[in-house]
């Protein structure tokens, strides 16, 4: 999925993989710029959407676990700020 994480105006890429762990590639163009590990909510959790839902320029995540739970992770490039 890609989205504008550190509000640079170009597209980041966010990555899941089958244990849950989740990525964010910082992106300049085709050039990784940064990258992190941001965390990792478990399989059973997938990223729905991302979004500035929090209006700071920068792209959240949207997440929705197998039982119907949503929790928006608030983010600041490649860091976790806030969970609600």
């Amino acid at each position: 999925m890609s989205s504008d994480f550190n509000g640079d105006g170009k597209s980041d890429i966010l990555w899941q993989n089958d244990n849950g762990q989740v990525a964010i590639w910082e992106m300049n163009g085709t050039t990784v710029i940064a990258n992190a590990v941001i965390g990792n909510p478990g399989p059973s959790w997938e990223v729905i959407a991302t979004g500035d839902f929090n209006g700071d320029g920068k792209s959240d995540i949207l997440w929705q676990s197998d039982s119907g739970e949503v929790d928006i992770w608030e983010m600041n490039g490649t860091s976790v700020v806030a969970s609600a």
